[in-house]
């Protein structure tokens, strides 16, 4: 009989700690979804950012309208989704430089002085953003 309960007690034991295991083996994976879905969310409010914004954007010394510039960050963001991890790396990614001549891209709106480089003026935003919404 002792040897019953053992066995008994030991199973219990067991089925317990696999349950565990799995509740952290879903706790764990759920960040990651959220912070996955979060980097979407915010990726696409930069871009409406930009595209709505009353600005000029300078890339490889042209001037381009708001719009046509929220269209070429999201081509470079398609291109370069895979290795796109967090929203900062957007920004790196889509919207710094010329992957061609290597030139920064400025962004100079009306009503805030000069021109100043397009990735400090969309990790400003995104701050602001991040400060005014909670997940």
């Amino acid at each position: 009989m002792d040897r019953v309960r053992f066995v008994a007690k030991t199973a219990d034991l067991f089925s317990k700690q696999i349950k565990l295991l799995l509740l952290m083996g879903l706790f764990s994976l759920s960040p990651a979804c959220l912070s996955s879905e979060v980097v979407k969310q915010e990726i696409s409010y930069l871009l409406s950012f930009v595209s709505s914004s009353n600005c000029l954007f300078i890339r490889n010394g042209k001037s381009h309208a708001a719009e046509e510039a929220a269209k070429h960050i999201q081509r470079k963001y398609n291109h370069f989704k895979a290795e796109i991890d967090s929203t900062e790396e957007f920004i790196e990614l889509s919207a710094t430089k010329s992957v061609f001549t290597g030139k920064p891209y400025f962004t100079q709106c009306y009503g805030q002085g000069g021109r100043q480089l397009t990735s400090s003026w969309l990790l400003r935003e995104l701050h602001n953003y991040r400060d005014t919404t909670s997940f």
